[in-house]
């Protein structure tokens, strides 16, 4: 009487790891005598050395960009007296060969004695083979080709067994999760806020740098006065841009925060926060903001009051609360609240920086504080540019006219006050 033990025919177990994905993929191709000659045991079908349709299954498994596989082979020869004894070769065919960067270990060899319990052997050996496939997916691949094949084979004296591996590949595919587009039109001092969710598919299993999107903030600015001509802006004052990552929720936040400073005004600003896969196979995303930032008007800042306003803007506290009036306790006025720093006047035929400067008690240095979308050259005496709005600061409590047609400035102002008068 013989005993055989039977080998196992295939089996598929994955093993997820921090950082690595293992697959451990045992193959037994069961070299065993028959009627019709040596055939092999795969997933529990019989094949004979050219195998039949049913025989060329396909096995699948799942690899990220940035992660380690680990594919691990073994082919099984059983012993019997019409089997040559030897150890199985396991390799690949040529076509369709292996991916970039894959690598097949050396082979690894063992076998198996079985014995009775006196301790004499009654059946074997088994001779196995073992080998080892790694392959770390990266930015060199193809993203239009969604799957990489391998078609391994196990030989030895009586024949060949052949294995089909399918490896599908998970691209970062990062898009922008209900974006808000709107736009925002804002004032010197006051604070602004913008916020995106980024959602990537697949990164919560995956959490490497391949699948951590780039998100880029782009920044383009046009005055007033010239619409469509936007140039870039490579250093916002007073912005911050922040993105954080939230790998376990497949998210990433994007946060711009910008405050306008003096200067930054009577311009349109494009914010665009602009999204890539690390690899940069897909194409660009953007969600652009357009954010206005008027002139003649500031958010007061926490510790400000009226008068370090007045101050700041070359005025006097009753000529700001003129243009205030609406204010009912101008000597205590809450952060936030929006101040009216000047008028506008539309530009006439005719008006130049010196006419406007002795017309409105002010100089050519005041208005273009006030006005930065005027460039100097614009105001020289021969020229003018008609319909132009501008905001002027008139310091209505230190100037007196005499009998309602001659006006003159009687007071200077110092530190937000009326200071000694002048003739």
């Amino acid at each position: 009487l013989k005993i055989y033990k039977v080998a196992p025919t295939s089996m598929i177990s994955l093993i997820k790891e921090s950082r690595c994905l293992i697959y451990s993929l045992l193959i037994f191709f069961s070299m065993m005598p028959s009627s019709d000659g040596t055939c092999f045991s795969m997933g529990g079908m019989q094949c004979t050395p050219s195998p039949r349709s049913d025989c060329n299954r396909t096995i699948s498994v799942r690899a990220y960009l940035g992660e380690t596989m680990f594919l691990s082979l073994e082919a099984c020869t059983k012993f019997s007296s019409s089997v040559r004894a030897g150890y199985p070769k396991i390799g690949y065919d040529e076509d369709p060969g292996m991916p970039n960067a894959a690598s097949l270990s050396n082979p690894a060899f063992h076998n198996v004695t079985f014995r009775n319990a006196l301790g004499l052997e009654y059946d074997g050996p088994e001779m196995y083979t073992a080998v080892n496939l790694t392959w770390q997916p990266g930015c060199f691949l193809d993203s239009q080709q969604k799957y990489y094949d391998i078609h391994f084979s196990a030989t030895n004296y009586d024949g060949i067994a052949t294995y089909k591996l399918r490896i599908h590949i998970e691209y970062p595919q990062p898009n922008f999760v209900d974006p808000n587009i709107s736009s925002i039109t804002t004032r010197v001092g006051c604070s602004e806020r913008i916020i995106t969710l980024v959602h990537q598919e697949g990164w919560s299993v995956s959490q490497n740098q391949y699948y951590s999107p780039q998100i880029v903030l782009a920044v383009s600015s046009s005055f007033f006065n010239r619409p469509g001509k936007s140039i870039p802006v490579a250093n916002l004052s007073g912005a911050s841009f922040s993105v954080i990552n939230l790998p376990e929720e497949n998210r990433s936040l994007a946060l711009f925060e910008w405050t306008p400073q003096r200067g930054q005004e009577a311009q349109d600003y494009i914010i665009c926060i602009n999204l890539i896969d690390f690899c940069a196979y897909t194409e660009v995303q953007s969600v652009c903001v357009n954010i206005t930032v008027l002139k003649c008007q500031v958010c007061i800042a926490r510790g400000e009051t009226m008068q370090s306003v007045a101050a700041n803007f070359n005025t006097d506290f009753l000529s700001l609360y003129t243009m205030n009036v609406a204010i009912q306790r101008p000597h205590r006025i809450s952060s936030g609240t929006v101040l009216n720093t000047g008028v506008y006047y539309k530009v006439q035929l005719g008006d130049t920086l010196a006419t406007l400067s002795s017309k409105f008690f002010t100089n050519e240095q005041a208005i273009f504080a006030m006005n930065p979308d005027i460039a100097a050259s614009k105001y020289q005496s021969d020229s003018t540019v008609p319909g132009d709005r501008i905001c002027l600061s008139v310091p209505v409590c230190s100037v007196q006219c005499a009998y309602g047609t001659t006006c003159s400035l009687q007071g200077v102002q110092t530190g937000g006050l009326i200071g000694a008068t002048s003739s």
